[in-house]
């Protein structure tokens, strides 16, 4: 925890810190795990958001 009592959360696979734990997950998975939870039916690649997956297959 911070002097503040706020929870830091540290990469397991690198040196990167933070206490915005919604910013944690998305660089653990867009940087090491590429475990994007919003998959493509037609194509199966994978989003961080919903919004990004159904723009993307508009373009199907």
């Amino acid at each position: 925890k911070t002097h503040s009592g706020r929870k830091v959360y540290q990469c397991e696979y690198c040196e990167y810190s933070t206490t915005d734990a919604s910013g944690f997950k998305r660089h653990v998975i867009s940087i090491h795990t590429k475990d994007y939870p919003h998959r493509c039916e037609y194509c199966k690649k994978g989003f961080r958001r919903p919004s990004e997956k159904n723009q993307h297959i508009m373009r199907h």
